[in-house]
């Protein structure tokens, strides 16, 4: 069943990006410097950009630099209108839009570069949601998972959410390198999935188009 994001808070989103733990702080400013060479490999002569799954732009002040550099152009969208709100005082300029990743209200081919940062392990269909993305994308997409299972095993570690085996709450899928691969594979023709412990982050071209 899809989830019910009505009470969204209650979902914590964004307690890693918020937290002081210095272990966690290493992880998360490392795993930025990664995605920003990412990043930069696919942006250099591109003219737009798309972000699905933004929420509230902690990781979209560091795309918006990046596609600003390069001046092409940022579109920024979220299912949930609140955390669009919230994420305009990061995004800058960027345009907003409010749009189901599982159904992109927007042309095939149009957008150069689609980013989905720690989006799709929360969806009930993935590979719906893999295929608009490869469906918009004219070139390539950058896609990150927390690495699993790693990632559950360090939530036992710091004894978070032990009654869940580590889950986090709303994590309805889950990875390994290898797993990841072979997933993007079915709609990219080129994929290299990289470690920036816990995460996985995938970057794919050459999107496989389908005909509707």
């Amino acid at each position: 069943m899809p989830q019910d994001y009505q009470d969204f808070d209650r979902l914590d989103f964004a307690s890693n990006y918020r937290t002081h733990n210095p272990i966690i702080r290493h992880l998360l400013d490392r795993f930025y410097v990664r995605l920003e060479k990412a990043l930069q490999s696919q942006i250099a002569d591109a003219s737009s950009a798309l972000e699905v799954g933004a929420g509230e732009g902690y990781s979209t002040s560091i795309i918006t630099e990046v596609v600003r550099a390069h001046r092409g152009k940022l579109f920024v969208s979220d299912l949930i209108p609140e955390l669009m709100l919230r994420n305009k005082t990061r995004s800058g300029e960027a345009n907003l839009l409010v749009q189901d990743i599982m159904k992109l209200a927007i042309r095939s081919g149009e957008i150069d570069v689609v980013v989905a940062l720690e989006v799709f392990e929360h969806l009930p269909d993935p590979r719906l949601g893999l295929r608009e993305i490869a469906r918009v994308a004219r070139r390539s997409a950058v896609i990150s998972v927390p690495f699993e299972p790693w990632w559950r095993l360090g939530n036992i570690a710091r004894g978070a959410y032990l009654r869940d085996l580590g889950n986090t709450p709303d994590h309805v899928n889950h990875w390994g390198r290898k797993s990841f691969t072979g997933f993007l594979l079915r709609e990219f023709a080129k994929v290299e999935v990289t470690v920036s412990f816990p995460w996985l982050i995938g970057v794919c071209e050459l999107p496989r188009k389908v005909s509707l």
